[in-house]
């Protein structure tokens, strides 16, 4: 299952909330799909470490390292892959067509 939305968040408190709470709705959603919840990835615009799940930039929002692949992992207790908006629909469109 997969949903798309833009944010407009200016800090970084607030960005941690609506993405839970996005998150949350999401998932609530989709019960009738989903069997079991196994991962959660999200891309983002800005400087984003795939490998940490750190966020050090995002335009127009004020982050500081936001650890976010390790908030959203222990809010849902399951896998959370953070990348790169960009290079995420590269690779979707590499590996998907």
């Amino acid at each position: 299952a997969e949903d798309q939305h833009e944010l407009h968040y200016t800090n970084q408190a607030d960005l941690i909330a609506g993405l839970i709470d996005l998150l949350k709705d999401f998932v609530s959603r989709c019960q009738d799909k989903i069997d079991q919840l196994i991962a959660i990835g999200i891309t983002l615009p800005g400087l984003v470490n795939p490998t940490t799940g750190v966020v050090e930039y995002m335009p127009n929002t004020d982050i500081d390292n936001l650890a976010l692949g390790e908030i959203i992992r222990e809010k849902f207790n399951t896998a959370c892959f953070v990348g790169n908006d960009v290079r995420g629909m590269a690779l979707a469109e590499h590996y998907f067509g």
